[in-house]
């Protein structure tokens, strides 16, 4: 008896959770009636006045098919406000806008210049809003963006969402979404970084192009990181997966050896004594080579040698990335928030002007000690 009575009751409360987990669905009646949002592009002009565009898709069921389908509508909304520009897009659209689709938040550089606030609150707080996308800001005009976008038939926001999950073992491409911009910009000095966007103009076509980053400050862009520093500041902050390293070829006069990045792992420690701040990063890369322009002969003297070239020459790079940033006063590596967190007791002021940045780079090339005098 008791056990049928745990039964009865466990199939109560099934019964009753159903509804709960199903309430949340969409019908085809509830979906021919709403507007999905792919991408919301956030401008500002010079009146103040926020500027949004919408990438959206109409769905609609084909009566004389079984497949569904959907239309593509780009609206644009004016307001004071980022919620009176959604209303004042609802106002021109027969459907109801919904956000629970959208894949990509794209703020213009405008917008990111003079701050991203008044933004942020709806985002963070609209219930719609709770698919974290990925964030961009980009350079460039927004008719631009939208006209190329329409004549490849893509929804901006789902070709952004592709190109970035397709990029994220790219060393050069910094990634961020919305949920981790955020929380970053609350902590510590409010250093936050997203990713940049821009049109690249190829042979025939143009195409959006994940482009380095941007470096925001109280959700205020202060500096662009280039594509060319990205890679940069992926190894300092622990962000490489795989990659590759051009070295110039040791063996002659022009020419290099491409090394392809394994693994990366970066660890950071930093110290405070006798009001001086120590900043250790330790970068161990295993990678193998790739590739040889020109005679490469491989033995245990060319390694070594092609070993300390490359450690060389990542510690150059990133020295100056780092010191190019604190001559800028921008504390790019979030030194501030290190401090505070191993030294909460303590208080220390002007702590870009104290620091000693000390790098430590070590690179394994995986295999070199099984082929000896072969050529690459």
């Amino acid at each position: 008896m008791k056990k049928n009575g745990k039964r009865i009751f466990s199939l109560i409360l099934i019964i009753l959770m159903v509804p709960t987990i199903l309430s949340g669905c969409f019908n085809y009646n509830e979906i021919n009636q709403i507007t999905f949002v792919t991408s919301a592009i956030f401008d500002i002009d010079d009146t103040g006045n926020v500027i949004l565009y919408l990438d959206s898709m109409r769905p609609y069921r084909n009566t004389s098919e079984s497949s569904d389908n959907g239309k593509r509508v780009i609206y644009k909304g004016v307001g004071k406000t980022a919620l009176e520009a959604i209303r004042d897009v609802n106002m021109a659209s027969s459907y109801k806008i919904n956000f629970t689709q959208n894949r990509a938040l794209i703020f213009t550089e405008a917008a990111a210049k003079q701050g991203i606030n008044k933004f942020l609150n709806l985002i963070n707080n609209d219930q719609e809003f709770q698919v974290k996308p990925y964030a961009f800001v980009y350079f460039g005009d927004v008719k631009n963006l939208i006209d190329i976008s329409q004549n490849d038939e893509e929804y901006i926001g789902l070709f952004l969402n592709d190109l970035v999950d397709k990029n994220k073992k790219n060393p050069r491409s910094i990634i961020s979404n919305i949920n981790d911009y955020i929380v970053d910009s609350e902590i510590g000095n409010n250093y936050a970084v997203m990713s940049g966007l821009e049109i690249r103009k190829d042979v025939v076509d143009q195409r959006v192009e994940l482009s380095g980053g941007v470096l925001m400050r109280d959700n205020k862009m202060i500096e662009k990181i280039d594509v060319t520093d990205g890679m940069s500041y992926n190894f300092l902050m622990d962000k490489i997966k795989t990659g590759t390293l051009e070295i110039a070829n040791p063996q002659m006069n022009e020419g290099f050896v491409t090394l392809e990045i394994l693994n990366s792992k970066t660890k950071t420690n930093v110290e405070y004594k006798d009001d001086k701040v120590t900043l250790n990063k330790k970068i161990k890369v295993k990678a193998v080579i790739a590739e040889a322009q020109g005679r490469f002969v491989v033995s245990k003297e060319a390694l070594d040698t092609l070993k300390a070239k490359a450690e060389q020459n990542i510690k150059d790079y990133l020295e100056q990335f780092f010191y190019g940033f604190i001559d800028k006063d921008i504390d790019i590596l979030q030194v501030e928030r290190l401090l505070e967190i191993k030294y909460p007791q303590k208080v220390i002021e002007d702590v870009l002007s104290k620091i000693d940045f000390n790098l430590d780079v070590e690179i394994n090339i995986q295999g070199g000690d099984r082929v000896e005098s072969s050529l690459v």
